[in-house]
């Protein structure tokens, strides 16, 4: 290497993109979308600004902002959006801010591994709460799956968000834990448990609305079955999670042909489950009389959702091979 080689300048600034604060005209949006405030539009708008590394967002208006709004962007903010804090500058003027400030140097690599396990324990909480509501007969247990869910997706948009900025800042000066690769595989993860997160949302949803026609329909049983069944899979996938995924963010795969039995296993006792669910609502005569068609439905959408619970098994396992 030549002495006249001048070294590249390492530069600490986030690039433009993370640098920006959106600014969100409220009177223009309203104009160009009515039901703007009514469908609850500002949470995807702020999920989608903070997920892609915006360090925050400015809404103003000519008007007094709607209260409804506000409390829209408070929860969603609170719930679902680390490190972003809102205030209210007036009546007209509200701004949502990186609460500590993110650069190149202190992005939260070490605690990625971190937040995808807790999403994960979170989830695993779940499934065991599912069990013993249906096992007692008694749902009121699930209605906290409704927060949890939103710490899962708290978790996720944070990950993505970090994974992100590591992508677009290609003179981080702190030395990455782990290559793009595993950047990736971290993301994978962090996604197959949000997903599970919504599903399990959706299923303590309808377990509350229709418990007369679960227990009519006589599908409580063939429900306990399918939930120790997910229980026995995520136990399992817990203590693969925590021997390949370590502290400094590295999936361990040398050992991944030891998991090819036990996914067999698996995917021969969800097809068994499959088969009697089949063989069930071949036998089952919809009775107008005493449910609706949008009833049955809804229990169709139950298992449906357990079943794709399930499958996630194999999504998981399918990074470590």
């Amino acid at each position: 290497c030549s002495n006249n080689t001048k070294a590249i300048p390492v530069s600490g600034k986030l690039t433009p993109k993370q640098q920006e604060i959106e600014h969100l005209d409220l009177d223009e949006f309203l104009k160009e979308n009515p039901n703007f405030i009514k469908d609850k539009f500002i949470k995807s708008v702020l999920i989608s600004f903070y997920m892609n590394g915006s360090i925050g967002v400015e809404i103003v208006s000519k008007n007094p902002i709607p209260e409804e709004l506000i409390s829209q962007i408070e929860k969603t903010q609170t719930r679902l959006l680390l490190n972003w804090n809102m205030t209210r500058l007036s009546s007209r003027h509200i701004s949502i801010k990186n609460l500590f400030q993110e650069t190149p140097d202190n992005f939260y690599q070490d605690e990625i591994p971190r937040y995808i396990r807790e999403s994960f324990i979170i989830l695993h909480g779940m499934i065991e709460d599912f069990l013993a509501a249906c096992e007692e007969n008694k749902y009121d247990i699930l209605m906290s799956i409704q927060d949890r869910d939103d710490k899962i997706d708290r978790n996720y948009f944070f990950i993505v968000r970090q994974i992100r900025n590591f992508f677009e800042n290609p003179f981080i000066k702190k030395p990455l834990n782990y290559s793009h690769k595993k950047l990736i595989d971290l993301r994978l993860l962090a996604k197959i448990i949000e997903d599970s997160g919504d599903l399990m949302k959706e299923v303590a949803s309808i377990l509350q609305q229709f418990q007369k026609l679960i227990q009519i329909l006589e599908i409580r049983s063939y429900i306990i079955e399918f939930f120790k069944e997910l229980l026995d899979g995520y136990n399992t996938l817990a203590d693969i999670l925590s021997k390949n995924v370590s502290f400094d963010g590295s999936i361990d795969s040398r050992k991944s042909f030891a998991l090819l039995p036990w996914i067999q296993e698996k995917r021969l006792r969800g097809k068994i489950l499959l088969e009697k669910w089949d063989k069930f609502i071949a036998q089952t005569t919809i009775v107008t009389e005493k449910f609706t068609f949008q009833e049955y439905y809804k229990a169709s959408i139950l298992i449906n959702n357990l079943q794709s619970i399930y499958l996630k098994i194999f999504e998981f396992s399918n990074l470590f091979i």
